[in-house]
């Protein structure tokens, strides 16, 4: 019997905490109805985010046009990688399923892909920096590790 009432007690918390966040979540987690209404959907968009970074790094005009250029070249860019690793990985499934030769050579393009995509990122936020005070470095920075930070602790769950 106690077990019994323990896994109700476990199950009544969880539903609880899981309506609590919902309703009581962080401001980084809710959007407004124009970002439902725009397709820019739960993260905002690009526009959105070149709005936060601007406040948050006190970008000027012209700080901010840099920004928006960086983000659309690479948004481009990356959509054509990832259309390439999907083609990719919808051939290596086959080869798989039909025990082909080529799986090494399919794995070998997309490790590439993949690869060059972190390569271009990296490229991406080295450009975002060169337009940067020094101390908008300093907190461009600090944005970056406590992304990476969430990030972990996100996979970690």
């Amino acid at each position: 019997m106690s077990k019994l009432k323990y896994l109700i007690t476990v199950a009544a918390t969880t539903a609880i905490l899981a309506v609590s966040a919902t309703t009581f979540g962080s401001e980084h987690t809710k959007y407004d109805k124009d970002d439902h209404e725009s397709g820019a959907g739960y993260h905002g968009g690009a526009e959105k985010r070149i709005k936060r970074l601007a406040v948050r790094l006190n970008l000027t005009e012209e700080q901010q046009k840099q920004l928006a250029t960086n983000m659309q070249v690479g948004r481009k860019a990356g959509q054509k990688r990832y259309a390439n690793i999907e083609v990719i990985r919808v051939r290596l499934q086959q080869a798989v399923n039909d025990d082909a030769d080529n799986i090494d050579e399919l794995a070998g393009q997309l490790a590439d892909l993949s690869a060059e995509g972190e390569v271009a990122r990296a490229y991406r936020l080295k450009a975002i920096s060169e337009f940067l005070t020094p101390e908008q470095q300093v907190e461009f920075v600090k944005l970056k590790d406590n992304k990476r930070k969430h990030r972990k602790l996100n996979e970690n769950l």
